[in-house]
């Protein structure tokens, strides 16, 4: 069997996303080693302007072999952080390292 990079779990992982989710428009992967760091903008998500991520630990069994956060937000907060306006989690970067590896057409 071969071994899936974080890169190919990532991107697995914002398909089965997006395809569960209708209201999600946009999965940018923040970019770490040994992390999988989603940051998924959803229609129905509120303006908050708190970034929070939701962490999970890797399911080896399920083939995710790292660790994974998500951090959900609206599109005016996503605009926000491409802006420079809205901080990402410490450690995940600076908005021109987010990589867009999802977009719903509609």
């Amino acid at each position: 069997m071969a071994i899936r990079t974080l890169e190919q779990i990532a991107e697995e992982l914002a398909r089965a996303h997006a395809e569960a989710e209708e209201d999600t428009v946009e999965i940018y992967i923040a970019p770490d080693n040994s992390e999988i760091r989603l940051i998924e903008v959803a229609e129905t998500v509120g303006t908050t302007n708190e970034i929070l991520p939701f962490q999970f630990d890797s399911q080896p069994a399920r083939g995710i072999d790292f660790p994974l956060s998500i951090v959900m937000v609206s599109a005016d907060e996503m605009q926000a952080i491409l802006n420079g306006e809205l901080e990402l989690p410490e450690g995940w970067g600076t908005p021109d390292s987010l990589r867009l590896i999802f977009r719903r057409s509609r």
